[in-house]
């Protein structure tokens, strides 16, 4: 599993997972899954995009600098 956190590319117009500066993943697709850190576990979900990007199961959750993980 590869750990960061969630950033917004502004060069592809995705969220895309960062760890220590440097992209992990600089896009990620709709339907993805991946792992959220939430109230101290893991919970998994998938990015989807519809007016803006969201994570299935977690309505208004912002993204931003959202601690994450994902199977590469």
């Amino acid at each position: 599993m590869t750990e960061g956190r969630l950033y917004y590319n502004s060069d592809n117009q995705r969220y895309g997972l960062m760890n220590r500066g440097k992209w992990e993943i600089e896009g990620f697709h709709c339907g993805m899954v991946l792992e959220i850190w939430l109230d101290g576990q893991w919970q998994p979900t998938r990015i989807e995009y519809g007016e803006d990007w969201y994570l299935v199961g977690f309505p208004g959750l912002v993204l931003y600098d959202l601690k994450a993980r994902v199977e590469l």
